[in-house]
């Protein structure tokens, strides 16, 4: 039986030194019989993405430790070949990985990458640069970009910013073009999705599947700040698609324009832009779960 080849890359600063302990774990709950692995940690951003592309030819499985930023990295990298994603999630959030039923527990996640299920999934772009999971357009980008600037992670601090942004900012004017229509709207933050987990049981896209061949795109008025903590527990129970302050509509290519529009993918905050070009690409990364 050939072994596969596996390669873990670890980013350190993920979990409050928890790398440590994860490569005892992987040392010790790692199917032996079916992988040989090697390890390489990451030094800054951007690190990940070098990593996969120097040993694409050497290894079959790349595995992403770390939190949502690593999970990008490797994962985007590997679009569009035969090569498998596995993730240990060791983040804050882990929005990706929670919404694939990937365990946070690090013994629990090594065991999945030893049943060796794998599922293709779809991937999204914008403007040629890939997502894994959703792209942000408005308040959230803005938000995105703050939380960048700071090392502190976790529900409070995003918290923190967001209300910032929220009560800074006002919606924006977008020209819109999907599904052979155009449509100029006033929205507060726009949400494109192939993946409904915004972060840890949060959802603004509910019905979004990562395997149906489509993109959700969630246009979110502006409401008042009384209205938030109804906003809040809709995106909890996977409601927010019936709030009135919420548009909803499945598509394969959207066209945005919008004068200095902010925004982001898969969290990571991109250079502002007049124009966004956003399309999925069905089935094109392959994950173990």
């Amino acid at each position: 039986m050939n072994k596969k080849q596996i390669l873990f890359i670890i980013n350190p600063h993920s979990g409050l030194g928890k790398h440590k302990q994860v490569l005892s774990l992987i040392e010790k709950y790692l199917d032996h019989k079916k992988f040989d692995f090697a390890i390489q940690v990451t030094k800054k951003p951007g690190h990940a993405t070098r990593l996969v592309k120097q040993n694409l030819n050497k290894f079959s499985i790349f595995c992403a430790v770390g939190g949502d930023g690593t999970v990008n990295e490797v994962g985007c990298t590997l679009i569009n070949t035969k090569k498998l994603l596995a993730i240990i999630p060791t983040g804050s959030g882990n929005g990706y990985a929670t919404y694939l039923k990937i365990p946070t527990n690090t013994k629990k996640a090594i065991q999945a990458i030893n049943r060796l299920k794998t599922k293709a999934v779809d991937t999204g772009y914008a403007n040629n640069k890939p997502f894994l999971a959703f792209c942000g357009i408005g308040l959230d980008a803005l938000v995105a970009q703050d939380f960048s600037l700071r090392k502190l992670r976790g529900f409070f601090p995003y918290a923190y910013f967001f209300l910032k942004r929220f009560f800074q900012y006002r919606a924006k004017t977008y020209t819109l073009t999907f599904n052979r229509k155009n449509r100029k709207i006033q929205a507060f933050w726009i949400f494109i999705a192939h993946s409904g987990q915004y972060a840890k049981n949060v959802y603004l896209a509910p019905k979004a599947r990562i395997d149906d061949g489509k993109l959700d795109i969630v246009i979110i008025k502006h409401f008042k700040f009384y209205k938030i903590v109804k906003f809040a527990l809709k995106t909890v129970t996977k409601q927010l698609d019936q709030s009135r302050y919420i548009e909803t509509y499945q598509i394969k290519h959207l066209q945005i324009e919008a004068k200095d529009m902010p925004f982001h993918l898969d969290g990571e905050p991109q250079k502002n832009t007049s124009k966004l070009e956003i399309n999925i690409k069905s089935k094109s990364l392959n994950l173990i779960l």
